[in-house]
């Protein structure tokens, strides 16, 4: 005679939809931004916000694209600096979160660098006379200030107004003449606090 002992093991299954899910989270990506050479840095943010009771573990920022590779100075955190951006273009970032359930999700800035304005710059014209010559100026951009300036000759000239674009000099004699012209333009971001200096050379003979 046979005895057969059957044991039944009962497993508790949950149903599908009991089972946790993992959602990824919603990204909130800060605005993109737009610069002008000579300024190579940038500061970009992102947040996300999580979907699941476990909250966001991990944020890193990467560069996808751009004109030149540049440097991502704080890639683990939700606001970085970028700096680098030394060529004009447009430069594309990710951002990741990554939350404690395994989901993550992306979310991209863009940064344009726009390429430097014209540098501000001048001639200076010398019409003579006699024995007295007009100096003047023409630059390419709005100035704050002009000074005008002997800077040798064999006598001392008269300036009648050192400080206007437009001048004349006066008692001249047989010799060479240099004048300076200081140019000083209203500083901007791309060019603070722009002096230019040029010289003019007047013979007399």
């Amino acid at each position: 005679m046979k005895i057969i002992i059957t044991i039944l093991f009962f497993i508790p299954v949950l149903a599908f939809s009991q089972l946790p899910k993992c959602v990824k989270p919603v990204m909130n990506m800060g605005s993109n931004q737009s610069i002008t050479l000579p300024t190579t840095s940038v500061i970009i943010l992102g947040t996300a916000t999580p979907k699941n009771s476990e909250g966001i573990k991990s944020y890193q920022w990467q560069y996808d694209s751009g004109a030149v590779t540049p440097t991502v100075v704080s890639p683990f955190q939700t606001v970085t600096q970028i700096t680098g951006l030394i060529n004009a273009g447009t430069y594309k970032f990710m951002f990741t979160a990554l939350d404690s359930c395994g989901s993550s999700n992306s979310g991209f800035v863009y940064v344009t660098v726009n390429p430097a304005p014209p540098h501000p710059t001048f001639i200076a014209i010398a019409v003579a006379t006699i024995n007295s010559v007009t100096l003047s100026v023409q630059p390419n951009a709005a100035p704050i200030s002009v000074s005008w300036a002997e800077t040798s000759g064999p006598n001392t000239a008269k300036i009648a107004s050192p400080n206007s674009i437009t001048t004349t000099a006066s008692g001249l004699i047989k010799g060479t003449y240099y004048f300076s012209a200081t140019v000083k333009y209203l500083g901007t971001n791309s060019y603070p606090n722009l002096t230019t200096i040029t010289t003019v050379i007047v013979t007399v003979k």
